[in-house]
């Protein structure tokens, strides 16, 4: 029930911004991992059930979401797993798969370090690797169910939807917002957001090439530091009362930006992945500033 629900997450204004409403699409109200990765893990798990369930066991390696996510789901199903988190990773995640009894192997600096290593233990031991960054399942989860949310919640509200801001980590739900939207509503833009060079925002990284070639990229991708990101976080928590997790601060930093050029009444949409109080000792640094 609380993984096939057909209810959406919630769609908030949080912001006007000269001639721009700017709304935020609340993905920590999944319930597993009070992320976005609830989506794509329960796509990623179903697309590979039959197998999953022959084997016993998966391996994946992911920055902290998915793998809470995998390691609720592993309990729904009945499986083992193994999630290959980064040394870097904030502890919520590696605490949150070990609460749920399943193992954390932590390494590295980041999770594409993890890779080969979730690849050839998968392989090693007859685990079933998911694969979150090259599997269609991942950002198929997202046309089926994130943008089309977010497309009949904004006719349902009325909007003038002209652009959609998403953060790129696996890419997954940029690319499926951008193939939904080219598709059904070509008017509305999807841009993509990566930290720029030399920031480090959780979840996030930036891409040389485009990963999922099958698919529409976002019509423009945005750079947004790591300090732009937990600031323009923080004043929203303060004028609305909502803290979004850093890569949901980055997203509407970008839409801000964004809307600066904005010559006609407008409204953005912002996919804000996670909560941030998965970082606040993160967010510490700018407390008080």
């Amino acid at each position: 029930e609380l993984v096939r629900r057909d209810r959406p997450t919630p769609l908030v204004m949080i912001k006007r911004a000269g001639r721009v409403r700017l709304w935020a699409k609340l993905e920590w109200y999944n319930p597993l991992s009070l992320s976005i990765k609830d989506r794509t893990a329960l796509s990623l798990v179903e697309g590979k059930l039959d197998d999953i369930m022959s084997r016993g066991k998966v391996y994946e390696a992911s920055s902290s979401n998915t793998g809470v996510a995998v390691s609720a789901l592993s309990r729904l199903f009945g499986f083992s797993a193994r999630l290959y988190i980064p040394e870097t990773a904030e502890q919520f995640g590696p605490d949150m798969i070990r609460a749920m009894g399943q193992e954390v192997v932590m390494r590295g600096p980041s999770t594409m370090e993890l890779r080969p290593l979730a690849r050839e233990e998968a392989e090693r031991d007859g685990a079933v690797l998911l694969n979150q960054f090259e599997s269609y399942y991942n950002p198929l989860a997202h046309i089926r169910w994130t943008a089309k949310e977010l497309d009949l919640q904004s006719r349902f509200a009325g909007l003038r939807l002209k652009a959609v801001f998403a953060t790129m980590g696996t890419a997954g739900h940029v690319a499926g917002l951008a193939t939904y939207f080219r598709a059904r509503r070509p008017e509305v833009k999807v841009v993509g957001v990566q930290p720029a060079e030399g920031s480090l925002i959780p979840g996030i990284r930036r891409h040389d090439q485009w990963p999922w070639p099958l698919l529409e990229a976002p019509a423009e991708v945005i750079d947004v530091s790591d300090e732009e990101a937990a600031r323009v976080a923080l004043a929203i928590a303060r004028e609305a009362g909502l803290l979004p997790g850093l890569s949901g601060g980055a997203s509407i930093a970008a839409a801000l930006r964004a809307a600066e050029g904005e010559a006609e009444e407008a409204d953005y949409i912002v996919v804000v992945p996670d909560h941030g109080v998965k970082y606040l000792r993160l967010y510490s640094r700018y407390l008080g500033a």
